[in-house]
């Protein structure tokens, strides 16, 4: 049985996340019905709220998510500073905790994702790591302890966050931690399967372990290698995404400050 981690931080932390940070002004703003010409593969490279049509109030939340990660604020911080778009729109409070942990979750993975990116000539395996408690969903849980190399095709849909308020994490090991824990590393994306819940006995059918829907991506990969306009799709938004995150491939180092 794989040894659980803590649950990984959702709210922003008081020391700068730099790779967060550069991830999240990276992301195109855009209204709902904009979002919507675009194919699947573009929206997950955007910033949108569906149903938020004004782009004022799109930049407003995707200034607020910005301020989070930079000075470290917190979901009732959030909550005051996009207090205009909340009135307006109508949301309860349970829709504006699932965008601020989403996207802040979003942000961070992507930040972990670029270092862990950074270290893979050495850390060159990663392990699927759940909670391992009774609210980790099936087609995650039956994911837990897998090794994958870390330029595995796996890690392209199933790099944490994998769902809402999903709490798997990755944990990046080197050759010799795989040998000497005797880990299997698998070669195959899992597929349909049954699983065992430990403490009930009850079994699960899992027809796609993994990534729930609209999880199906890597945000941070995207990031880190750039976007070609080929890949956007024929859109009268096409330009809109071109200038936006459309750049050159980057390194860690251009988000970390490191040589």
């Amino acid at each position: 049985m794989p040894m659980p981690l803590p649950e990984p931080e959702i709210l922003a932390k008081p020391v700068q996340p730099d790779a967060a940070i550069a991830f999240w002004k990276s992301r195109a703003k855009m209204t709902s019905a904009q979002a919507k010409a675009m194919g699947e593969g573009a929206r997950s490279r955007a910033f949108y709220i569906t149903g938020l049509a004004e782009m004022d109030m799109v930049s407003l939340v995707h200034g607020g998510i910005a301020e989070a990660l930079e000075s470290g604020e917190t979901l009732a911080d959030f909550k005051r500073r996009i207090g205009e778009v909340i009135e307006r729109e109508g949301w309860k409070s349970h829709r504006v905790d699932t965008i601020f942990r989403t996207n802040m979750q979003a942000a961070y993975s992507a930040g972990r994702y670029a270092k862990q990116q950074s270290t893979k000539e050495h850390l060159s395996y990663w392990r699927y790591v759940t909670i391992g408690d009774s609210r980790v969903r099936p087609s995650h849980a039956v994911l837990s302890g897998k090794v994958f190399p870390a330029d595995h095709p796996f890690w392209s849909e199933n790099y944490p966050p994998n769902g809402f308020k999903c709490r798997c994490a990755v944990q990046a090991l080197s050759k010799r931690q795989v040998q000497r824990m005797d880990l299997d590393v698998e070669s195959a994306i899992p597929g349909d399967t049954i699983w065992t819940d430990p403490k009930t006995g009850m079994e699960h059918h899992i027809a796609r372990p993994g990534a729930d829907d609209g999880f199906r991506n890597n945000p941070g990969k995207d990031w880190l290698a750039g976007l070609s306009p080929e890949q956007l799709g024929k859109t009268d938004l096409r330009n809109l995404l071109t200038r936006a995150i459309c750049r050159t491939p980057i390194s860690f180092a251009e988000v970390s400050g490191d040589p």
